[in-house]
């Protein structure tokens, strides 16, 4: 719950848009529904996807889940969720920010950057 409210008094300062894009602090979206998935829980990188996920999105899931450590454990669960894109910052942010500091994404990840981003 704890890491909830630090990423929804995180999102409130950046702001979010329903359109997957960030916008700025003059619009306003209602943070509190944001559903970013089971992040605080280990899923064994077994999300199921809750949206349609662009080619890279797929892609970042499938390496992720080759090493599944905890951190990658939260990316593929917030990467899975119907709004973890929509945060300033992406999964990363929600992940990285407070729950996983030290771990770095795996480099297989990075064959993943020449596919396109997001599907709209």
């Amino acid at each position: 719950m704890h890491l909830k409210l630090l990423c929804l008094a995180a999102l409130s300062v950046m702001g979010a848009a329903g359109a997957g894009e960030p916008v700025g602090k003059s619009e306003s979206r209602d943070l509190r529904n944001l559903d970013l998935g089971d992040v605080e829980h280990f899923n064994s990188c077994r999300a199921l996807a809750r949206r349609v996920l662009s080619d890279r999105e797929r892609c970042e899931v499938e390496q992720l889940a080759l090493r599944c450590t905890p951190a990658d454990d939260c990316l593929v669960t917030c990467i899975s969720s119907p709004d973890g894109h929509l945060v300033g910052g992406g999964c990363a942010h929600v992940c990285f920010s407070n729950l996983h500091k030290v771990e770095e994404p795996p480099e297989s990840m990075y064959k993943c950057d020449g596919l396109n981003r997001r599907i709209d």
